[in-house]
């Protein structure tokens, strides 16, 4: 099977140094055409250099079709592809991009929201803000952040009134209780949204549950690899009768690769779906960021995903 890839070219037209680590990027077409259009939550793969690629949300005004902006972190324990974009994305600097695409998209209720950023994570917020005041939908927008210098687009965010930001340092505790903030009045029958670290989204994702309310969810960071102690399995071929040994530590994705199976991806990390692979029988360890349980049931992503049996059968 052939796979097709749309790509958007654009070019860094502004950067801004957001806080001490996070700068936002602005792109736009080369030739001042209009960019492809995006619905609020969206993200684009950016193509940081011909090896790199990652995932970050447009935190733009999806009704200004001549720009996309990101705002990005420098992770210095990460995997190296921000520190990479940080020390090489300059103004003037063309950069190919995928067609932008929606795992965390506002409800198509008209209940009310409430939202929930941790550090980075507002990204995705600052794309829905818009579309939300101008169809007076309401909102509040919970910010928990380390510290005041570390909240990316704090004075914009506080001149519009409807955040309430939560600094952790110098407090020394667990978060507030946020059975208690998700459950203030006015708020009961709330759709909660959330963005954040893996320990954020757990929490937020438990109170919702507590208080009863739909609960929607986009986490980053925390993404959990291949352990050293994931136990080993094998790997059969439905379609061309071969079995492949995934030895213990080593990930689906990298075992079939060694044994000549083509597989396409780029994040290895559960988030782009480039890898999505159908499988017919065994049970999955799912580790990846953004498939619905009823594409679960059907699909793994072989870059994270592990076999909690002695075998699992893939449609290959």
């Amino acid at each position: 099977m052939i796979v097709r890839h749309h790509h958007v070219l654009t070019v860094i037209r502004k950067i801004e140094r957001l806080t001490a680590g996070i700068s936002r990027f602005e792109l736009s077409d080369p030739d001042g055409w209009e960019l492809p259009p995006y619905t609020p939550g969206a993200h684009v793969d950016v193509h940081v250099d011909e090896h790199v690629l990652r995932q970050y949300s447009l935190c733009s005004d999806p009704q200004d079709r001549h720009r996309y902006a990101i705002a990005v972190k420098c992770e210095e324990q990460g995997r190296g592809g921000s520190q990479r974009l940080h020390a090489t994305f300059r103004v003037g600097r063309e950069v190919c991009l995928s067609l932008p695409r929606n795992h965390f998209p506002l409800p198509p209720t008209d209940e009310p929201l409430l939202l929930v950023a941790g550090g980075i994570g507002i990204t995705p917020f600052l794309s829905m803000i818009g579309e939300l005041e101008r169809t007076r939908r309401p909102f509040a927008l919970h910010y928990f952040c380390r510290n005041r210098m570390e909240a990316a687009f704090h004075d914009a965010l506080e001149a519009g009134g409807r955040t309430h930001f939560h600094f952790s340092q110098g407090h020394g505790g667990p978060r507030r209780n946020l059975v208690d903030l998700l459950g203030a009045q006015g708020w009961r029958h709330a759709h909660v949204l959330c963005c954040g670290p893996q320990s954020l989204v757990e929490d937020v994702g438990q109170a919702a549950a507590i208080l009863g309310l739909s609960f929607q969810f986009e986490r980053f960071g925390g993404i959990r690899h291949i352990d050293n102690d994931d136990p080993g399995y094998v790997v059969r071929l439905a379609r061309s009768d071969r079995d492949i040994a995934v030895p213990a530590g080593q990930s689906m994705l990298s075992a079939l690769r060694e044994a000549g199976i083509a597989i396409d991806a780029s994040c290895e990390a559960g988030s782009c779906m480039r890898c999505k692979t159908r499988y017919l029988a065994g049970s999955v360890n799912h580790r990846d960021l953004v498939m619905s349980a009823s594409e679960r049931a059907q699909f793994l992503t072989p870059c994270v995903s592990t076999c909690l049996s002695n075998e699992i059968t893939l449609d290959l």
